[in-house]
């Protein structure tokens, strides 16, 4: 949801982008908001907790 909040997406776009975060894989959309989204979320999120990690832990990059 944080994401969804910090990039104005649909929890279900949203969820598509913390996939690809955690799991640093590329996330290939025709959706420009989305795109724009993936761009500003993969320089600023330095690390994402994997899933058997607390939920919590973000590490931003400043």
């Amino acid at each position: 949801m944080e994401l969804a909040e910090r990039y104005g997406l649909t929890l279900y776009d949203a969820s598509y982008l913390e996939l690809s975060l955690r799991r640093s894989l590329p996330l290939i959309t025709f959706d420009k908001s989305l795109k724009k989204a993936a761009e500003m979320a993969s320089s600023t999120h330095s690390t994402l907790p994997s899933d058997d990690e607390d939920k919590t832990s973000y590490l931003h990059e400043s």
